[in-house]
């Protein structure tokens, strides 16, 4: 179980000096952690479902959150991001970091890997109230079509939506889009236009 699997050993990958780095370049001394291994999805141009697996197997949040707040303390650090493919998977098991971070009177700021299908409005107020200041939506593709022929188990209006809540919520909504995909035409290069200039992607 990850409970019994030690902490990673930052100061064997020299963390104050990416730390400085983040720091010089955006003025944040940013930490990663990870919270949980594998994704449910097989989208075809992901290799995750190949580097992993498809059952998520994810860290308890007390363990997580004793990592981050050693973390922070010990590399005098600001923001952390989590690099799970997608952090919003199992909603359950997000929700539980949300409300025992918020238990503990946390304050970081930090960010995740969302995928539209599995993050709602009640999710994403629970995860501004915790901290969340920025959500990066892997969106792909405006044409519904490609979406679909890739496997990504999303809707074009889902993705709109989401990006809605997002904004309305104060949130840094970031985004991912593919060009080139088989299938690839003017006609979906110009439906993929349209919605970065529906959601307006910060």
């Amino acid at each position: 179980e990850f409970k019994n699997i030690p902490w990673p050993d930052r100061d064997f990958i020299n963390q104050n000096r990416t730390l400085d780095l983040c720091e010089r370049q955006c003025g944040k001394r940013i930490l990663s952690f990870q919270s949980r291994r594998g994704c449910p999805m097989n989208c075809t141009f992901c290799a995750e479902s190949c580097m992993t697996y498809n059952n998520v197997r994810v860290r308890d949040p007390n363990d997580l959150l004793d990592e981050i707040e050693y973390a922070f303390d010990k590399y005098d650090a600001n923001y952390f991001k989590f690099v799970d493919p997608t952090w919003c998977y199992p909603k359950s098991a997000a929700k539980d970091f949300c409300l025992e971070k918020i238990k503990r009177g946390n304050k970081f700021l930090w960010e995740g890997l969302g995928h539209g299908a599995f993050i709602d409005k009640e999710l994403m107020e629970l995860m501004k109230e915790s901290g969340c200041n920025q959500i990066n939506i892997g969106c792909e593709s405006g044409s519904q079509k490609l979406l679909n022929d890739m496997r990504k188990g999303v809707t074009v209006s889902k993705i709109k939506k989401v990006f809605k809540w997002g904004k309305d919520l104060g949130i840094d909504m970031r985004s991912f889009f593919i060009l080139g995909m088989p299938n690839e035409s003017e006609k979906t290069i110009g439906q993929t236009k349209q919605l970065v200039r529906e959601i307006e992607p910060n």
